[in-house]
């Protein structure tokens, strides 16, 4: 008794879930790829020190405010609370940078 093994192709299935959905994959795909090439010119006219905390500090700070706007969720007052003091610490940062720059 032989027993017959059937192969199975999902290729077409898988696919057809590569393709772009639509307009509304697109827009928020360029907008994150302006992002990332505004970052990596950013990187290169400033200081290093002073880009990379301020960059990945105030990620936080836009998506909460972009989550807001889009009405995603409520805001919590913690997030509040947390978006002011990350603005305080890129302040601080901002602040010591500028003042180690004009003692120079």
């Amino acid at each position: 008794m032989s027993a017959r093994i059937r192969i199975r192709s999902d290729t077409p299935r898988s696919l057809a879930g590569m393709r772009v959905v639509g307009f509304e994959y697109i827009v928020p795909f360029l907008l994150n790829q302006c992002g990332s090439v505004l970052y990596f010119l950013t990187l290169q006219s400033s200081d290093l020190s002073l880009a990379v905390p301020v960059s990945n500090s105030l990620t936080f700070v836009f998506t909460a405010i972009t989550g807001w706007f889009l009405g995603e969720e409520k805001v919590h007052r913690n997030t509040y609370l947390g978006m002011i003091l990350v603005l305080c610490g890129t302040m601080l940062c901002c602040w010591d940078k500028l003042n180690k720059t004009v003692e120079l």
